[in-house]
């Protein structure tokens, strides 16, 4: 029998290997996630549900969703969202329960970290071999390996790689102090997929990361703590500036398209976003209705966009468009409510670094949000917003599994009074 307040077992190994399969088995991973979870809350009979603001911010979303779904335009289209909702908040909720387990909690973090660094290798060797092929599969396709030299790996698209790594990189810093050199070099393999993805809204969201991540961690890490910090500050910008020059020919003239004028895919993004704020504008308090962007997009799309964009290419106008502005607004408060309550609750504490490094990459998933749409695959959605319930689970302090701070002595009250000094 596990002595009171250790954690059980068998939710940790479906845990671990939810966060392991995750890359290849997106599905098997949320179920994983979920019946951990629920298996922890049978044992317990407890449900934590974080705090009440993020609860408020939750109900505002699950019921604006509600309100899109039931004035959508095409219902049998759009009925799926709300479940999808409902899963959303099973997983954040899921992760927030069993992640305040610390031993838990670090294991998650590094089968993240590890899990993805074999399969940017493998799309590593794709790309210098310049392989792909396709598979027929009954009336349509698969697309294997990279057809235009950028990384992909299983992600199958660069994006959604690039996605992931956002998410995932900065993790990097709460496993440094263990194996430093080890997690330098998987850190500059991970670094190196993401210029190799020639992702231009994931650099622009890289960008983001690192000043954020630079600030919390000066802010949320212990005073004791600050010397190792640096020293981790200066091998990541080591290691990313190392990359950066490694890579010269690779990203410099991608990044240079951004300012091009006469660059397709930059006018083709600008009229799908005009298009999906008028739709948006037609529609402003319930959308058009989950799921109807390739049924409505044609009444609003310029003629100049000949790609046919099977979406906004943001995820802010794709919700406006689609869920309308309830939805949009509701999902950015619940995501800031997260991070500002735990930055508040591990200021300068014991679990400062993992909030710096969860928060960071969230924010910089969300500044690479507003040039694309990854929120919609499987699993970027289910990482993001499994990150989302690490750092609801990391706002509740004491965390399970960990002792309580005990009140320290002042030297003097060691001492024998003086009286009882013979």
């Amino acid at each position: 029998m596990p002595e009171p307040g250790s954690p059980s077992r068998e939710p940790g190994l479906l845990l671990l290997a939810a966060a392991w399969l995750l890359p290849v088995l997106p599905a098997l991973s949320a179920l994983l996630l979920l019946g951990s979870s629920g298996l922890l809350w049978l044992r317990r009979r407890r449900v934590p549900l974080g705090p009440h603001p993020v609860g408020r911010s939750w109900l505002w979303l699950i019921g604006a969703t509600l309100l899109a779904v039931a004035c959508s335009s095409h219902p049998e289209r759009s009925w799926l969202a709300l479940p999808v909702a409902i899963t959303y908040l099973a997983i954040t909720w899921g992760g927030g329960h069993l992640l305040r387990v610390a031993e838990w909690r670090q294991r998650w973090l590094m089968a993240l970290f590890w899990g993805l660094v074999p399969w940017v290798l493998v799309g590593m060797v794709v790309v210098l071999t310049d392989w792909h092929t396709v598979i027929p599969l009954g009336p349509g396709e698969v697309r294997l390996g990279t057809e235009d030299g950028r990384l992909n790996s299983v992600f199958f698209h660069p994006n959604v790689l690039a996605g992931y790594l956002l998410l995932v990189g900065p993790l990097a810093t709460t496993l440094w102090p263990r194996r430093p050199w080890r997690t330098a070099a998987a850190f500059a393999i991970l670094g190196l997929g993401l210029l190799l993805t020639r992702s231009r809204s994931a650099w622009i969201g890289a960008a983001a990361v690192v000043p954020v991540l630079l600030v919390l961690r000066h802010a949320l890490v212990p005073p004791l703590e600050r010397q190792q910090a640096r020293r981790t500050t200066l091998v990541i910008l080591g290691v990313l500036a190392g990359c950066l020059l490694c890579t010269l020919p690779v990203w410099a003239p991608r990044l240079h398209s951004l300012i091009e004028p006469d660059i397709v895919s930059n006018e083709g993004h600008k009229l799908v976003w005009a298009a999906a704020i008028d739709m948006a504008q037609a529609r402003p308090w319930t959308g058009w209705g989950p799921g109807t962007w390739t049924l409505i997009y044609p009444r609003f799309r310029y003629p100049a966009e000949f790609e046919h964009l099977v979406h906004a290419h943001s995820v802010y106008l794709h919700l406006a468009a689609e869920y309308g502005l309830p939805v949009l607004v509701a999902f950015l408060a619940m995501v800031l409510s997260v991070i500002r309550r735990a930055v508040e609750a591990v200021r300068q504490g014991p679990d400062g670094a993992q909030v710096a490094a969860l928060a960071s990459g969230v924010v910089g998933y969300m500044v690479m949000g507003v040039f694309e749409f990854t929120l919609a695959e499987g699993r970027n959605s289910i990482l993001f917003f499994s990150e989302l319930g690490l750092l609801l689970a990391l706002t509740h302090a004491p965390a399970e599994g960990r002792d309580p701070p005990q009140p320290t002595k002042p030297v003097d009250a060691l001492r024998p009074a003086a009286s009882s000094l013979p």
